[in-house]
C-alpha cells in the first residue's frame, strides 16, 4: 500500500469512526455491540390445540420510515423469538419442538403523556421449528412456516418501562406443502424496555 492509499484509508476510517462524548474514538467493537443490544426483552405464553407455548424474546426498534408515523404514535421494531412448544397429548412420540422466528411488528401507541399507555400491534415473520409434527396428528409440513400476529395491551410502571399484552398468532406453511395443519393461539407478553 503506497502512501496516498494509506492516506486516504486512514481519512475513511476517520471518517466512519464516530466520537463519543469527550473526544474518545468509539472501536467497530463498541459500535456493533450497541447496535446489536436489544431496546426490550420479553417473556411469552400461550395454549392452544393442545401445545403449550413458552418463549423468550428480544426487540430492536427500527427507524420511523415516514417522518409523520412518530408524530401520529406509529412505531417499527424487529421481533426474534425462541419459542418451546410442549404438546399435552399422551403418549406421543412427537412431545414438543423448537420455534425460532423473527417478525416486523408495527405499533399505535396512544398518545397519553403517562402510563398506562395502551397500544395495538401487528407482525408478519417467519418461523423455522425443529420439527414438523407435535402430538399425534398436529403436522406442519415443512420446517419453514409463516407467522401473522395481532395484539393489543399496555405500559406501566414509573416510565411505562414495562408492558403487559394480549396477542394472537397463527403459524403456518401457507400450503406450501401438504399437510399444514399450523397451530393458531392466544398467548400473553410480559416485556420489560431496555433503553
Amino acid at each position: 500500500m503506497g502512501k496516498r492509499e494509506w492516506r486516504a484509508a486512514r481519512i475513511v476510517l476517520f471518517a466512519l469512526t464516530p466520537m463519543a462524548p469527550g473526544g474518545a474514538m468509539l472501536s467497530a467493537p463498541a459500535q456493533a455491540a450497541g447496535l446489536l443490544a436489544p431496546d426490550a426483552v420479553g417473556l411469552t405464553g400461550g395454549y392452544s390445540n393442545s401445545v403449550a407455548v413458552y418463549g423468550v424474546a428480544l426487540s430492536w426498534n427500527l427507524p420511523p420510515p415516514h417522518f409523520l408515523l412518530p408524530d401520529n404514535g406509529f412505531a417499527a421494531r424487529i421481533d426474534a423469538q425462541l419459542a418451546y412448544w410442549h404438546g399435552q397429548e399422551r403418549p406421543t412420540p412427537n412431545p414438543f419442538l423448537w420455534d425460532s422466528s423473527v417478525t416486523p411488528m408495527l405499533r399505535w401507541t396512544n398518545r397519553a403523556k403517562t402510563a398506562p399507555r395502551f397500544f395495538v400491534e401487528a407482525g408478519i415473520g417467519i418461523h423455522l421449528l425443529s420439527a414438523t409434527r407435535i402430538n399425534n396428528d398436529r403436522l406442519f409440513g415443512t420446517a419453514f412456516q409463516f407467522g401473522e400476529l395481532a395484539g393489543v395491551g399496555f405500559s406501566f410502571g414509573p416510565t411505562g418501562e414495562y408492558e403487559l399484552g394480549l396477542y394472537v398468532e397463527h403459524v403456518s406453511n401457507a400450503d406450501i406443502k401438504k399437510p399444514n395443519d399450523g397451530l393458531t393461539y392466544p398467548g400473553i407478553v410480559l416485556r420489560a424496555v431496555l433503553r
